[in-house]
């Protein structure tokens, strides 16, 4: 008879492998994988009877945490590295909280700032603050022009990620790099896997009309050209949707206003069918990719993750869930920009 695999971590902590000293104390080891802008996250919690992290054993903030997590023998998630970010305490009984975040967000890129940027494309604005902030920048971004625009007490990676969901993109951090993906693009990709409701432990899933439109217009006037920027996107696939969704933002020119347009109203009808869900530890659960969802009814098809959260536990049982949103009611080529 075949035994079932079992599930299997790695943490190095500094470059040395502490995985066989905290396997005697620890109650979780949860990795956070998210999409849209914002750092992955490593905790792991501790209980210490013997009050060992509280003393010799002190975590040190700003040390690097490397984790990997899967099947004994099977695939492995590599979950990168991690900047000690904060520790926690609580008790009795003792336990102590160790929480990372992506090594490439340091506290230098959570100072807010206030700087004027002036004639670039939306590439060299990006490449600029991201190359000012010690990351490489990987992906297409679409060269449209901007006069001018202002990152206003906001901190790099904030505004970069504003500059990301008002154009259509979605970028992650991975350690030194930002990665950068068309939404488009990255939800028109295969799935990478199928499941099926009795492959779930667990599903939450919702169906709303509420913030969806037929169709979305970006109008501002330019007051160095005088002349009013106006442009309207259509979705006529909307499900049950019948208001124009009006966009209050600077568009200096038609490009701008058209990938404004259109990436708002993907934003906004993307929210249509969205849930969570839950299943045994599966390392291919990861923010980015598609799956199809089958024996759901009609809620069953191609979904994206948006995020996703594995753990595993004192009891060495490894589960996963995922925040996902339905995808595909819209063909891709809808959303693209024309090619100036």
């Amino acid at each position: 008879m075949s035994v079932a695999p079992k599930p299997y971590y790695k943490v190095l902590y500094d470059g040395k492998n502490i995985t066989e000293d905290i396997s005697k104390h620890l109650l979780t080891l949860s990795y956070t994988d998210k999409t849209e802008g914002e750092s992955d996250e490593l905790e792991i919690t501790l209980e210490d009877v013997d009050r060992l992290w509280q003393n010799e054993w002190y975590p040190t903030k700003g040390s690097i945490i490397k984790a990997e997590i899967g099947m004994a023998g099977g695939a492995v998630l590599s979950c990168g590295s991690f900047m000690i970010d904060e520790i926690e305490f609580t008790g009795p009984p003792d336990v102590v909280s160790i929480k990372g975040l992506a090594a490439g967000t340091h506290s230098g890129v959570r100072t807010k700032k206030s700087y004027a940027h002036e004639n670039k494309t939306l590439s060299e604005v990006i490449r600029t603050v991201a190359g000012n902030a010690g990351f490489q920048v990987s992906g297409q971004i679409e060269n449209i022009r901007i006069g001018r625009i202002m990152q206003h007490r906001e901190t790099d990676l904030a505004f970069i990620k504003r500059l990301s969901r008002d154009y259509g993109y979605v970028f992650s951090v991975r350690d030194k790099t930002l990665v950068f993906t068309s939404i488009y693009d990255l939800e028109a990709k295969d799935k990478v896997l199928t499941l099926d409701r009795t492959d779930l432990t667990g599903f939450s899933l919702r169906d709303k009309s509420a913030d969806t439109y037929k169709g979305s217009k970006v109008q501002y006037h330019n007051v160095s050209t005088k002349e009013l920027v106006s442009y309207s996107e259509d979705d006529s696939d909307g499900d049950g949707a019948a208001e124009t969704y009006e966009i209050r933002s600077k568009a200096e020119n038609k490009q701008q206003a058209e990938a404004k347009a259109k990436a708002a109203l993907h934003r906004a009808n993307s929210r249509e069918k969205t849930g969570t869900i839950t299943a045994p530890g599966n390392v291919l659960i990861v923010a980015g990719i598609n799956i199809e969802l089958t024996g759901l009814g009609v809620l069953s098809g191609k979904y994206h993750v948006t995020g996703s959260h594995h753990t595993i536990d004192k009891s060495m049982a490894y589960g996963t869930e995922a925040e996902i949103k339905r995808v595909g009611t819209v063909p891709a080529s809808k959303y693209k920009s024309k090619k100036k």
